[in-house]
């Protein structure tokens, strides 16, 4: 003003980013159909959102198993983690399942035999069932849960032979 009094102020105008997102893959589910203890899984990487102009965002894996790796039975979590430049983070994961095939069984052909020698019962002799399903280390058990077994000796008439084969998480056929 025009006696020499003056004012001043100051502020300042401060841009920042978007704070980084990340987002992972959905969770990916798999049965094993070809009897290998474990399989190579493609899946594609976490979309990365925020930061701008010259500021750089940086991606890792913190745990789990990359993309195009063999990946075993029972489930694998993969973790990621996006940071920016000022220190600013997001994280995700998500999970690989795989899966055996549930068991199955397949039992021998009926057979027919005719009492050629008038006794009452004769001995037979027959394959156990094919049991297939369940790799690796998962064992397959299966039961006789009703008839006779291989060897025996049976009376005229009909014995019916039922098997049971389950694997090691309670799967049956």
């Amino acid at each position: 003003d025009s006696t020499g009094r003056t004012a001043s102020c100051d502020f300042s105008v401060t841009r920042t980013s978007a704070a980084p997102q990340i987002v992972c893959p959905q969770d990916i589910q798999a049965t094993n159909e070809d009897g290998t203890c474990s399989q190579i899984f493609t899946f594609r990487d976490p979309e990365v959102t925020g930061g701008i102009c010259d500021e750089s965002l940086t991606t890792i894996q913190t745990s789990g198993l990359k993309s195009g790796d063999f990946f075993p039975l029972g489930t694998t979590i993969n973790s990621y983690t996006v940071s920016d430049s000022t220190g600013r983070t997001a994280s995700c994961d998500f999970s690989v399942t795989r899966t055996s095939a549930a068991p199955q069984i397949v039992c021998p052909q009926d057979i027919q035999a005719t009492n050629e020698d008038g006794t009452c019962s004769q001995i037979f002799t027959f394959r156990d069932p094919e049991v297939t399903g369940g790799i690796c280390d998962e064992s397959l058990t299966t039961i006789q849960t009703s008839g006779l077994k291989s060897g025996d000796f049976f009376p005229l008439g009909t014995t019916i032979n039922s098997y049971t084969v389950s694997d090691s998480t309670g799967r049956t056929a």
